[in-house]
């Protein structure tokens, strides 16, 4: 699965151990499976603080879909990995 590998991808876990608060929820949310069966459209401006979100939401069981909304330079770095990673985005 491309997004899980994404989501083990060094400069990623880097990302969330910045964000304890976040990588706590993606622990319970992995337990609780509050978004299973739910398909969610993640149009965040993709960048790495917004990854993690992202796998919380698929940790909590959301099938996700990632939008590129946005067309902004701050993006290139996560379009780019997440492209070298063969995760589909779906935008313009």
């Amino acid at each position: 699965m491309p997004l899980a590998d994404y989501f083990s991808s060094d400069e990623h876990a880097a990302e969330k151990a910045d964000l304890p608060l976040l990588a706590a929820l993606i622990e319970h949310y992995r337990d609780e499976q509050v978004f299973r069966d739910c398909r969610v459209t993640f149009a965040h401006l993709l960048v790495a603080n917004s990854m993690v979100v992202a796998e919380a939401l698929v940790a909590g069981g959301a099938d996700l879909v990632l939008a590129d909304a946005f067309d902004s330079p701050a993006t290139q770095p996560i379009r780019q990995s997440l492209d070298a990673h063969s995760v589909r985005l779906y935008g313009p």
